[in-house]
């Protein structure tokens, strides 16, 4: 049986899990926690390495916690309430890298349309909001 709170018989609460947002979505890969509930879960957010040598012809879609400035970033897109984000207007001849502002995120799948210079992209994500900031580097 989970338990998600821990109170003194005088009242005083030592531990409350109840109020708590954690779940598997918001964890990465291999990291263990307890949820509102007191049930133990394992983080299902996998982040894919970052290759900044990618090139045309071997693409690696990646995610990170942005730690640098976000004004440095290609494009701008927010996550909508389906976790998916948006970009528009590519150009198909570089790889790029997608980071979520103050999150760790997965890419959960990826679709393409368009073909040159006009290709947009759709990312469905883990761990990810809806109105999240993403932001989006062409990798040359």
């Amino acid at each position: 049986m989970a338990i998600n709170k821990v109170q003194k018989a005088d009242g005083t609460i030592l531990m409350d899990l109840t109020n708590d947002t954690v779940d598997a979505n918001s964890l990465l890969q291999g990291v263990t926690a307890h949820d509102r509930s007191g049930t133990q879960i394992q983080g299902a957010v996998v982040v894919a390495p970052i290759d900044d040598t990618t090139t045309a012809s071997n693409k690696v879609w990646s995610s990170e916690k942005i730690s640098e400035e976000l004004d440095d970033w290609t494009s701008t897109s927010t996550v909508q309430s389906d976790n998916t984000v948006t970009f528009s207007g590519l150009d198909d001849s570089y790889g790029y890298k997608l980071c979520c502002e103050n999150k760790l995120i997965g890419i959960s799948a990826m679709t393409k349309t368009g073909s040159g210079t006009s290709v947009t992209l759709v990312f469905t994500l883990t761990g990810a909001s809806a109105g999240d900031v993403c932001k989006l580097r062409i990798l040359k």
